[in-house]
């Protein structure tokens, strides 16, 4: 009887370990993001790993036949046997650039461990996501570093996605505030720019014959007769719709405002899945989770081929949008909105990594104005309630990434922020340079006026001695005259 009894816990307990006085199961709960321009960076696994008897930690990347197993070297395992940490420094080589593997992928981290019950090799992994492709853009402007997942981390008063312009009074900007039950505004120095989730469009993918996009989707304007709960408050606003249409079931929109002012550091990122978002002293942080029937969507009976956009409406309540340009990271999950003429700034940051069902899904989002100049944009003007003094910003879910034909939810998360730029600063050397310039045509100036003054007084002189030799010649004629005709009454 106690034979079988072993013989049966042993086959149970297979993959079960002792750790202490308690049956311990392995698993793993978080994994580090991983960092390509400095491959020794210390990789941190959390979990419960029950045993010291560790044999191999892998590193899975790709897809199909592209997967490229990476070995994770420096094993350390904490007393606890709840943290494990490792370098793999031998499996990428330190780059300054673009980075030896691409992590633009699903990757596995397999742990492999030598059993205890059964002295074989046990596996346990650990499905996650990286998103790491590139370099950071324009090497951060030289005021930041390239942070984990090609974010730049910018200096102390600088901001965007490069690191390119400097702002001031950051900490001095007022909390975003809620103007409607689907909309807030961030108000700078200058200006009060509005921000409304406006519409949402399902796109099907254009006829072979044509390239347009300009009449394959379907749309639908965020109105309150859908909503079936909605708060604001200081703090945020959120709103829930459903039965919208018949392939948008349903929306969940949530927005958090941030002051971060009184903090020892006014910037931070807000990480998403490994995607990075930077937060500045006041930011609105938002939610989006739409409930779609892909069925719905697709057209000619084909599965997957089309994506839905969600559209934000912004407007500037002090000023039209004349003055405003913008940029878009070369990722396409930043876009940073400059006035040019209030020195104004919002900068737009997408969590490119979104969840299908709360699953991390393989595929990007990203972010797009809206231009009736570009083919695979949609005309603005086509919205219902389109107004011509606004910009349309859109997020880009493509449909195709997502291996469902049945109803789910999409996550997407939103990052924005406010600044004020001092508009045109020069360095010490410019000014002086420019005083100098401004003295020496001052004087340039002066220098002329008195050529031009000496010259007209000495014309006036001239002329003035001309006349006077004229009236003296005059004077000598008359004299003449008057003695000839004395002459002639002798005579």
């Amino acid at each position: 009887m106690k034979i079988l009894i072993t013989l049966l816990l042993l086959i149970f307990y297979k993959n079960v370990f002792i750790k202490g006085d308690n049956l311990c199961i392995p698993e793993i709960l978080t994994v580090s993001e991983i960092n390509p321009y400095n491959p020794d960076s210390p990789i941190e696994i959390t979990g419960t790993f029950c045993t010291k008897n560790i044999t191999t930690i892998s590193f899975s990347v790709g897809e199909g036949e592209g997967i490229k197993p990476l070995q994770c070297e420096n094993i350390n395992i904490n007393d606890n046997q709840d943290s494990i940490s490792c370098s793999l420094l031998d499996a990428l080589e330190p780059t300054t650039t673009v980075p030896s593997i691409n992590f633009n992928q699903f990757y596995n981290v397999s742990i492999q461990y030598l059993g205890i019950t059964n002295n074989e090799i046990n596996t346990i992994t650990f499905p996650s996501y990286l998103y790491v492709n590139g370099s950071c853009p324009k090497d951060c402007a030289n005021h930041g570093k390239c942070d984990v997942s090609n974010t730049c981390r910018c200096n102390k008063e600088y901001a965007s996605f490069n690191c390119a312009y400097k702002v001031k009074n950051e900490s001095l900007l007022p909390l975003p505030t809620g103007t409607n039950f689907n909309q807030f505004k961030f108000t700078t120095s200058n200006d009060i720019f509005n921000i409304k989730i406006s519409h949402i469009l399902a796109m099907q993918s254009p006829p072979p014959q044509s390239s347009s996009v300009q009449n394959n989707f379907q749309q639908v304007d965020i109105s309150n007769s859908y909503i079936t709960f909605e708060t604001s408050t200081v703090t945020g606003l959120s709103f829930i719709s459903s039965n919208i249409s018949s392939w948008l079931n349903g929306l969940y929109y949530n927005v958090d405002y941030f002051d971060r002012s009184s903090t020892s550091s006014s910037f931070s990122f807000r990480n998403y899945h490994g995607s990075y978002m930077p937060e500045s002293s006041t930011s609105s942080f938002i939610t989006i989770s739409p409930t779609i029937n892909p069925n719905l969507i697709n057209n000619n009976n084909s599965k997957n081929n089309g994506s839905f956009q969600i559209i934000f409406e912004l407007t500037n309540l002090n000023n039209n949008m004349d003055s405003v340009k913008w940029e878009i990271s070369e990722s396409r999950n930043s876009i940073l909105i400059n006035d040019q003429k209030s020195h104004s700034l919002l900068l737009f940051s997408l969590a490119d990594i979104y969840s299908f069902n709360d699953g991390i899904n393989p595929g990007h989002s990203h972010l797009k104005i809206l231009d009736s100049n570009e083919v695979d944009s949609v005309d603005p003007s086509n919205l219902i309630n389109y107004s011509s003094n606004s910009m349309y910003l859109s997020i880009t879910i493509k449909q195709s990434l997502i291996n469902q034909t049945s109803l789910g939810t999409y996550t997407i998360k939103l990052m924005i922020n406010a600044y004020d730029t001092p508009g045109i600063e020069l360095q010490g050397w410019e000014i002086a340079l420019i005083v100098f310039a401004s003295v020496a045509l001052f004087s340039f100036i002066v220098f002329v006026i008195v050529l031009i003054v000496r010259a007209r007084l000495a014309k006036r002189r001239s002329k003035s001695l001309r006349l006077k030799n004229l009236d003296i010649n005059s004077g000598q004629d008359k004299t003449l005259v008057d003695d000839s005709s004395e002459n002639t009454t002798l005579l």
